[in-house]
Formats: structure tokens, C-alpha cells, sequence
């Protein structure tokens, strides 16, 4: 079964912040192992999981894109360090498939997606199988400096794919 940003309030029409409600449907799914179905044009003006709340003893992170899918950080956004974190304990399994995802963190957001884990030993996997752009991954913020990142794999994964994935301006 999988789990609709729509259904947690996001609006992904371009215009309204769904930084809030992209929290909330991603804060449900990944302890569930469910898929995330974005559709649309998310606006974000903060992390949507962060290494605050990205963090958890078990998970998965899926995300279906529905057709094309971009995430854009505000240009008013504060500096932040990570637009989407996903760190466990034990092994995981991340994947995005579907349309495409487009991702411009706006040069506010230091890091695109991270898919960790900290199991003793090799397993999860990491399958991204749609085309993802990532864009414009520099944290401005001279006080807490983050090293830039586009898509990160982090942990003893059994295997990593990753196809399709363009990334510009990722610098420090």
C-alpha cells in the first residue's frame, strides 16, 4: 500500500509551502516501509527530513514519482543543511522510481537525498530507477559550513543503482 503526499495536505501546485505536509506523509510511510506518491510541483522552505528527525532504528524510504515531480526550495528559505535524510540503525531499502524527480535546493540545502544505514553488516539496498535531477546542492551559511551533496549513499549496502541522474551546481 502506498501513501499519497495529497492525502497529508501537501498541494504540489507550485505556489503553496508543502514543506509540513511532505514531513508528515514521509514521517508515516518510512516506519511503515510504504512508498511516498508524489505528483506535481512541491514548494519547500525547509528540510523535509532532516538529520534531526531522519533518524530512526528501522525503515525504508520509497518514493513513487506520478509523471514529473520537481521539489524546489524558496529562494527566501533560510540556509539548511539537508532537504531529505534518511538514516538508520539496521539495514534499509530506498528506491525512487516512476516519471522523474526534479530536486533545485535553490542554493539553500547542502545535501539532495542521503539513504544511510548503520547495520554491522552488508544488506539493504538502493535502487533509483527514474530519472532524478538534482540542482543548485550549496549551503551559503559561512557559520556551519556542510560538505555538498547531491544524492548520498551512505552504509555496507549490498548495491547501490543509481540511473539517470543528472547534478549541476554542487559546490562549496
Amino acid at each position: 500500500e502506498s501513501v499519497s503526499a495529497l492525502d497529508f495536505g501537501a498541494r504540489g501546485d507550485g505556489s503553496t509551502d508543502d514543506t509540513t505536509a511532505l514531513a508528515a506523509a514521509f514521517d508515516y510511510a518510512i516506519p511503515l516501509g510504504r512508498p511516498v506518491v508524489l505528483e506535481g510541483d512541491y514548494i519547500v522552505s525547509a528540510g523535509i527530513q532532516t538529520y534531526a528527525t531522519g533518524y530512526r532504528a528501522s525503515g525504508e524510504l520509497h518514493i513513487v514519482c506520478k509523471g514529473r515531480v520537481t521539489i524546489t526550495v524558496t529562494s527566501g528559505a533560510t540556509a539548511f543543511r539537508e532537504l531529505l535524510y534518511f538514516h538508520t540503525a539496521a539495514e534499509n531499502h530506498g528506491s525512487i522510481s516512476g516519471g522523474s524527480l526534479s530536486i533545485n535546493c535553490n542554493s539553500k540545502a547542502a545535501s539532495g537525498i542521503t539513504f544511510r544505514h548503520d547495520a554491522a553488516s552488508q544488506g539493504g539496498t538502493v535502487n533509483i530507477s527514474c530519472p532524478v535531477e538534482v540542482l543548485n546542492c550549496v549551503n551559503n551559511d559561512a557559520t556551519a559550513p556542510y560538505e555538498n551533496q547531491a544524492i548520498s549513499v551512505y552504509g555496507d549496502y549490498r548495491s547501490a543503482t543509481i540511473d539517470h541522474a543528472p547534478v549541476d551546481g554542487v559546490s562549496r
